[in-house]
């Protein structure tokens, strides 16, 4: 079995087709997946709606996905009402119907499933970091020990979970655990202004994981977000990293 997965568009329709253009150059896939945040950070939130309906792809949904219906803070209010003014009814539907999470079975041993989420396996919020070394050369000091990260694993039983939500590609291995962070379509936060998803392949009795990195128009994102009309625009333009 072979997938491509892809988190955190952020409304960035720009990042999204490129992305899907480097994924069609990558030869067949059983299935593409999208790991959830798909609207809220730019202009075109019904465009990448739509690219996703149209290619029928799996997704998961995210944790500012939800904030369209269940905003967590009043600030807030003038863009989620700015987006759904953009995706209108069916849109957000679409969104509100999407699962919590996606499971592919290459075998049957349960342990040897695929376990694609937005965040975690637990919620879509609390994150998974990167490993502690890398915790250390990105930030100078270790937020999260393993022992942290147990809770959000406990009875899961696939051994390989895919997800987003913090934009870092790595893997952190913990207790027989692959925690697999295919990072963000849009809004890196790694330093690397490129486009990243993931390639997971199950071969050999175990899956493989490739980081891609992609280039695009990253101009052309800006300049989209601040020709609209949504609210703080200029804030949201910063967002996106340049060349």
């Amino acid at each position: 079995m072979r997938f491509a997965i892809f988190s955190d568009v952020h409304g960035n329709f720009h990042a999204l087709e490129a992305v899907l253009a480097d994924i069609d150059s990558q030869g067949t896939f059983d299935q593409v997946i999208f790991a959830g945040d798909l609207v809220w950070g730019a202009a075109l939130p019904l465009e990448c709606i739509q690219t996703l309906q149209n290619r029928h792809i799996a997704s998961v949904y995210g944790n500012t996905d939800e904030f369209l219906w269940k905003l967590p803070s009043e600030k807030w209010r003038p863009y989620t009402d700015w987006i759904v003014g953009k995706i209108g009814k069916a849109g957000l539907d679409y969104l509100q119907k999407l699962p919590f999470e996606l499971r592919f079975f290459p075998t049957q041993q349960p342990e040897n499933d695929l376990l694609v989420v937005h965040a975690n396996p637990k919620n879509i919020s609390d994150a998974i970091l990167p490993p502690i070394e890398m915790q250390q050369a990105l930030k100078g000091e270790i937020n999260q020990p393993d022992a942290r990260v147990l809770p959000l694993l406990e009875n899961v039983v696939p051994r390989t979970i895919v997800f987003g939500h913090v934009h870092v590609p790595n893997v952190r291995q913990i207790n027989g655990y692959s925690l697999v962070n295919i990072a963000s379509v849009s809004r890196p936060q790694d330093g690397d202004w490129r486009c990243k998803y993931g390639i997971l392949t199950f071969e050999d009795g175990g899956w493989t994981i490739e980081h891609r990195r992609v280039t695009y128009d990253a101009a052309a994102a800006r300049q989209a977000i601040l020709a609209s009309d949504m609210p703080e625009a200029e804030d949201a333009a910063k967002t996106i990293p340049l060349p």
